[in-house]
């Protein structure tokens, strides 16, 4: 004996709604198939499975540009002294937060080049008490250094030092 009929025999229900129920449980069947939902989890399960790969092979890219980063900078480790010594000097005499809404102009080259300075680094420049240098290995990057910074890539490297007054 069913769950409906013992409903009906309990007067729980009537025979008008144990059609209607039964009628709709029929039609569920139709429109939704038991494979229907196997479908549904294999194709989920084939989409997370994409997605791994996909973020692997990312994680693979990252990697190989992150190890190529680190032989590139390991190739480094091998420059000359001299390029050391440029990079260390110009590393600690760089001056932290120099940007602002100042041009200060200078020439190199024969041509009148800017950057972009707060009133307070333009006035050190003025004074002497820091330059202007162009990043090693950087081209036309520059970059503002203190005095001591200066005085040291003025003996190390003076082709990097562009805006300098003693």
């Amino acid at each position: 004996m069913s769950l409906m009929d013992q409903m009906l025999k309990a007067g729980l229900i009537d025979e008008k709604q144990a059609k209607k129920t039964s009628h709709k449980h029929r039609q569920g069947k139709k429109h939704n198939p038991p494979n229907l939902e196997a479908q549904k989890k294999e194709q989920a399960r084939l989409e997370a499975q994409k997605q791994a790969e996909a973020q692997k092979e990312r994680d693979r890219q990252l990697n190989k540009q992150r190890d190529e980063a680190q032989n590139a900078r390991a190739a480094g480790k091998d420059k000359s002294p001299q390029e050391q010594l440029r990079i260390s000097v110009f590393r600690e005499g760089l001056l932290k937060n120099a940007d602002g809404p100042k041009r200060y102009h200078f020439t190199e080259a024969g041509r009148v080049e800017f950057i972009q300075v707060s009133d307070v680094v333009a006035r050190k420049l003025e004074a002497g008490q820091a330059a202007i240098a162009r990043k090693p290995g950087a081209g036309q990057q520059y970059a503002v250094i203190t005095q001591s910074a200066a005085e040291q890539l003025h003996e190390a490297a003076p082709e990097l030092l562009i805006a300098f007054h003693r």
